[in-house]
């Protein structure tokens, strides 16, 4: 079962405030927070309250987890969370057009067979009075005359008011844009006690992927590598660089085929760590201090240079 909700749902916040992103042809990226879905409108804030429940219960059901780790109150409670929700544009007006043209024809049929009816039945009316009249003399037949004219008038009047009425419904319905949900990654900032292969044990607060869930319509398409990578992009992070929730194997699979990430030291609270992140830490410890070296290298020779100077 798809998941869809209105467009202007998840485009409820503009653009301008950064958090709705185009990716590809009809797919588009948007981040959420408790602070971005504080300022929607109460109707839009009810749809994606369905919205990000039901991704989550369907995350749940995928990782055979007895509670959601995703709900519309959890990103509210919890202000570091970012949920990225990918969807995509369907335009209903294609889908729809045929149906309402006949549901418009039909009702047009309908309405004009109502109105001659009713145009009938005031012309027999009209008649009858007339005739009733008649012996009052002429003055009396042309008064009932101009009611009739009246009458159909006013009926021809509301007939047409009717159908532009219909023509300007049946526009707006037709023309309805939904989206449909793909796929859905939650991160948040986490205080982790990470224990390594000695037996050293590291105090960090890494960005931590919460929760990662495609539609099962969509898997293995490419959906999920795509929201990955821009929520990497957004984050300004590597993926070495994070920290996992209780990583299902497809989870450890994709970023061992993406990333290359394979190794790390099992953890009493399920969080993983790749080794990579203290591998690359390190490396990045000592390329900085290489620099601060050189930096420093080169100061003193130029200081040197400089008191030779001064000395001549």
């Amino acid at each position: 079962m798809e998941i869809k909700c209105p467009v202007t749902c998840l485009g409820s916040v503009s653009p301008s405030a950064g958090n709705v992103c185009k990716i590809e042809g009809s797919n588009y990226i948007t981040m959420w927070n408790s602070y971005l879905l504080g300022r929607m409108a109460l109707k839009e804030r009810e749809e994606m309250k369905k919205v990000i429940d039901d991704m989550g219960m369907l995350s749940a059901q995928a990782q055979h987890l007895n509670t959601p780790v995703t709900s519309f109150d959890r990103l509210n409670i919890f202000r570091s969370q970012r949920l990225y929700v990918l969807w995509r544009r369907v335009d209903t007006s294609a889908s729809s057009s045929a149906q309402g043209l006949l549901t418009g024809y039909q009702n047009n049929e309908n309405d004009h067979a109502g109105c001659n009816n009713v145009q009938e039945q005031e012309q027999q009316e009209v008649l009858e009075d007339s005739n009733k009249v008649l012996g009052t003399g002429v003055e009396a037949l042309l008064q009932q005359q101009r009611k009739l004219k009246l009458v159909e008038a006013m009926l021809m009047e509301k007939q047409e008011n009717g159908v532009v009425a219909r023509e300007e419904e049946e526009k707006r319905r037709t023309t309805t844009a939904m989206a449909v949900i793909e796929g859905m990654l939650k991160v948040g900032t986490k205080d982790l006690f990470i224990r390594r292969y000695d037996g050293t044990v590291h105090e960090m607060s890494p960005l931590c992927v919460l929760d990662f869930y495609v539609h099962y319509s969509y898997q293995r398409s490419g959906k999920g590598h795509l929201l990955f990578q821009h929520m990497l992009s957004k984050e300004g992070l590597c993926a070495h660089q994070m920290g996992y929730d209780r990583p299902s194997t497809k989870l450890i699979s994709f970023l061992q085929k993406h990333y290359g990430l394979i190794k790390y030291v099992p953890q009493a609270t399920q969080f993983v760590v790749f080794d990579a992140y203290f591998e690359r830490m390190k490396e990045e410890k000592v390329a900085a201090n290489k620099n601060q070296h050189t930096k420093k290298s080169m100061l003193e020779k130029r200081n040197t240079i400089f008191m030779k100077d001064n000395w001549r």
